[in-house]
C-alpha cells in the first residue's frame, strides 16, 4: 500500500473517534442529566452550543490551517477536543458543563478543512474523491458502532468512563498522526521517491497565497457549493436528531428492534462514502470530465435519495420502508463525498478555505434541520415532516448545476 493511504486511512480514524465523541453524549444522556441535574431543554442546549461552536469557528480554522498547515492544525484540533471529552464528568455544573461543550465544538473544527489541505498537497488530481472518502466513511461508521461500545462502557465501568475513553483514545491517534504525517509529501521521511515524484506529477500546483476572500465571495459557484452542502447536511443532522424516534413513531418499532434498524441507514451512507470516492475517480480517469465524475454523480445521489424518501411514506411494509430509508440515505453518501473532492478540485492550494467555506454552511443546515422537521413533525405528523426534506434535496440539486467543478475559483 501507498504511504499516503495509510496517512489517509489514520484520517478514517480520526473520523470514527470524532463522530463517536459527538454520539457518545446521547448514549448517556440520562445518566448526565440526573447527575447533574438538568433538564431535556438544557441538554438540547449542550449540543446546540457544539454545534454553534463548530460552525463558528470553520472559517478562523481554514485560516490557521492555510498559515500553520494542515498536520499542526490536525494534531492540534485531536488534542483540543479529547482533552475536553475527558473534562465534560468532571464539569462539576451546567454552566461549566455548556462550557466544555462548547469548546469541544471549537476543537474538532478544523478537522474537515484540515484534511482537504491534506488531500490537495498528498494525492491527485483523480484520486481527491477516493482520498476524501476516508474521513467521511470514519465519520458515518462512528454512529453505528458508537452506541455499542459506550452502552459496555456504561455497564462495566460507569458512564464516566465513556468519556475517559474515548478522549484517551482521540490524545492516541494523535500521537500516531504526529509521527507519521506532515503537511507536504516532500517534508515526510517515510514516503519513497517514486511515489513522492508521482504525487508530484498528478496534483493540483498553483502555489500557497494569500486567501483572496474577495474574489470568493464575488463569485457565484462559493455561495452554490455552500448551499448544496448546506442541505447535505441538513439532512444528515435531521436523522442524527430524529431517525429513532420516527422509527419508533412513525414506523411502530420496540425500543430493541430501534436499537438495531437505526443503525442501518449510517452504516448505508458509510458504504456509499467509501465507494462512491472510488467511483468518482473511476469515472473521471475514464471520462476525463470533472463534470461527469463529480456534478452527475451528485446529482444522481440527490435524485435517487428524494425518490427513496417518497417510498419510506408511502410503502406499508416497515422492513421495506427501513429498506427504503437506508438506501436513500446510503445515495446521499454521493453528494457528500463529491462535495469535499470538489472543494479539493475548486480550492487547490486554497482547499482549506474553501472547504471550511462549504463545512460552515453544512453544519448551519445540521443544526436548522433538527428544529423545523420536530416542529413539523408534531405539528403535521411524520409523513408530511418527512415528505417536504424531498425540497431541500432537489433545491441542493438544483444548486450543484451552478458548480463547474473544472475550474478553480481563482480563475473564474
Amino acid at each position: 500500500m501507498r504511504f499516503r493511504w495509510l496517512i489517509a486511512f489514520v484520517f478514517f480514524l480520526i473520523g470514527l473517534i470524532a463522530y463517536m465523541d459527538r454520539a457518545n453524549i446521547s448514549v448517556v444522556a440520562s445518566f448526565m442529566m440526573q447527575e447533574f441535574n438538568i433538564d431535556k431543554t438544557q441538554f438540547g442546549l449542550l449540543n446546540s452550543a457544539f454545534f454553534i461552536a463548530y460552525a463558528a469557528a470553520q472559517i478562523p480554522s481554514g485560516i490557521l490551517i492555510q498559515k500553520f498547515g494542515n498536520k499542526f492544525m490536525t494534531i492540534f484540533a485531536l488534542i483540543l477536543w479529547s482533552i475536553f471529552t475527558i473534562l465534560t464528568p468532571l464539569a462539576g455544573t451546567f454552566m461549566l458543563l455548556l462550557v466544555v461543550r462548547f469548546l469541544f465544538g471549537l476543537g474538532e473544527a478544523p478537522i474537515y478543512p484540515s484534511n482537504a489541505a491534506f488531500n490537495n498537497n498528498w494525492f491527485g488530481k483523480k484520486e481527491k474523491a477516493r482520498a476524501a472518502s476516508f474521513l467521511l466513511a470514519g465519520s458515518y461508521f462512528g454512529p453505528v458502532i458508537a452506541p455499542f461500545i459506550s452502552v459496555w462502557l456504561v455497564n462495566n465501568y460507569g458512564w464516566h468512563s465513556v468519556f475517559y475513553v474515548f478522549g484517551a483514545i482521540g490524545i492516541l491517534i494523535a500521537l500516531i498522526y504526529y509521527f507519521i504525517s506532515s503537511s507536504r509529501p516532500e517534508d515526510n521521511k517515510f514516503i519513497s521517491k517514486d511515489e513522492l515524484l508521482y504525487i508530484q506529477s498528478e496534483r493540483f500546483v498553483d502555489g500557497i497565497k494569500k486567501t483572496p476572500w474577495k474574489a470568493f465571495l464575488k463569485n457565484k459557484e462559493f455561495y452554490a457549493l455552500g448551499i448544496a452542502y448546506f442541505f447535505c447536511v441538513y439532512i444528515t443532522g435531521m436523522f442524527m436528531t430524529w431517525l429513532p424516534t420516527f422509527l419508533l413513531e412513525a414506523k411502530g418499532l420496540d425500543l430493541k428492534a430501534m436499537g438495531f434498524y437505526a443503525g442501518a441507514p449510517w452504516l448505508a451512507i458509510c458504504i456509499f462514502v467509501a465507494l462512491g470516492g472510488g467511483l468518482s475517480d473511476k469515472i473521471l480517469k475514464i471520462t476525463n470530465s470533472f463534470k461527469k465524475a463529480r456534478t452527475y454523480l451528485a446529482v444522481a445521489g440527490f435524485l435517487i435519495f428524494d425518490i427513496c424518501l417518497f417510498l419510506v411514506v408511502y410503502v406499508e411494509n416497515t422492513m421495506l420502508s427501513i429498506l427504503f430509508l437506508s438506501l436513500g440515505f446510503g445515495f446521499l453518501g454521493l453528494p457528500v463525498v463529491v462535495s469535499w473532492a470538489v472543494a479539493a478540485d475548486k480550492g487547490r492550494s486554497q482547499a482549506a478555505a474553501v472547504s471550511s467555506w462549504m463545512n460552515l454552511w453544512g453544519n448551519v443546515g445540521s443544526a436548522f434541520s433538527p428544529i423545523l422537521v420536530g416542529w413539523m413533525a408534531q405539528k403535521y405528523g411524520w409523513n408530511i415532516a418527512i415528505l417536504f426534506n424531498i425540497i431541500p434535496v432537489t433545491l441542493a440539486m438544483i444548486a450543484y448545476l451552478f458548480v463547474k467543478p473544472d475550474n478553480a475559483l481563482e480563475s473564474n
